[in-house]
């Protein structure tokens, strides 16, 4: 059950803009919430480009990484804020990114260069996807299609 704290995203959201000083102060409260399982950024988690976070395994069991997930992710409001900060970094004019998406995956070689938009279309609606061989992060090919899937129009990449 989430305790997101309604009354930080409610200030947040008050005047329906998302700043960059706001997202940091969201950060630092998932940060400190984090620290309380003596989890330090860089060293056992590392926040990621699509707003999660990625921590040493062994450190915690399952249940517990999914309890210190919740609480400190989703309760202080972090995840709720950075995807809808990170949508409009993305996507700031709320175009389709399906097609953005469908020739990133071309110029990652990721599926035929002969295939067609409206192919990959009739594929997916028929539960069907020539993505289906990337299953895991270990598969090859991983990083371009979460690059792809994540920011296909490309504006989050790193200089």
């Amino acid at each position: 059950m989430s305790n997101v704290d309604m009354d930080f995203v409610n200030a947040v959201i008050e005047d329906r803009v998302i700043t960059a000083d706001e997202m940091n102060e969201s950060e630092r409260r998932a940060i400190s919430c984090l620290s309380k399982y003596d989890m330090k950024p860089g060293e056992n988690f590392w926040f990621i480009k699509n707003g999660g976070i990625i921590t040493n395994a062994a450190d915690h069991t399952p249940e517990e990484s999914h309890q210190i997930t919740n609480e400190c992710l989703d309760d202080t409001a972090y995840s709720a804020l950075k995807n809808v900060y990170l949508g409009a970094v993305r996507n700031p004019d709320n175009i389709d990114l399906e097609p953005y998406r469908f020739q990133c995956y071309k110029d990652y070689k990721l599926i035929d260069q002969d295939y067609s938009y409206e192919q990959f279309q009739q594929e997916l609606d028929n539960g069907k996807s020539p993505l289906s061989y990337i299953r895991s992060s270990s598969t090859p090919g991983y990083r371009d299609f979460m690059d792809c899937t994540d920011d296909p129009l490309h504006h989050m990449k790193s200089k």
